[in-house]
């Protein structure tokens, strides 16, 4: 029984060695893990494209802006440029809003979506209203985007919800 207990250790260690060999080598390797380099042209073939309504060439210059310059302010003012193209889009917008801590961006992108008949952000900003997540708590407001999200999960229209429509 010990005998099992050593290997699985001697497994274990072998295995955490080499994940931090792996990614030790990764960011030497790369200069820096998340680095996207981009020269002048470059840049500009990509802001060209992301102004004609290329989805990878946006995210390509989102990820710029936010990771090699660390500047919110030009990431915030990129998305609010560009979140009109596709819902599908401006859904990746708001995967990126929160996983970046933009909270201005949150709400006002999952407000929007909500209204698009969105159930899975409409459930969002009720646990973001119920629970104070990105904006002050608000018991009322949490209360109608639960309605407003079961609603939507039956197939009930949303007009003909029963819901308090002075809240939003």
């Amino acid at each position: 029984m010990a005998l099992i207990n050593k290997n699985y250790l001697k497994l274990l260690m072998f295995s955490i060695f080499t994940i931090i060999f792996m990614f030790v080598f990764m960011v030497l390797s790369n200069k820096g893990f998340y680095q996207f380099d981009l020269d002048k042209k470059e840049f500009n073939d990509i802001s060209t494209l992301a102004q004609n309504g290329d989805e990878a060439a946006m995210r390509r210059l989102m990820n710029y802006y936010y990771i090699n310059e660390k500047d919110k302010k030009k990431t915030i003012d990129f998305i609010k440029k560009y979140k009109d193209i596709s819902t599908k889009y401006k859904r990746g917008l708001y995967a990126f809003s929160i996983m970046c801590n933009l909270p201005e961006i949150v709400i006002s992108l999952a407000t929007e979506l909500a209204n698009e008949e969105n159930y899975s952000t409409q459930y969002d900003l009720a646990d973001f209203y119920k629970y104070g997540i990105f904006v002050e708590k608000d018991l009322k407001k949490a209360e109608y985007w639960s309605k407003i999200s079961e609603c939507n999960k039956k197939g009930i229209n949303i007009k003909e919800c029963e819901t308090d429509k002075e809240v939003k």
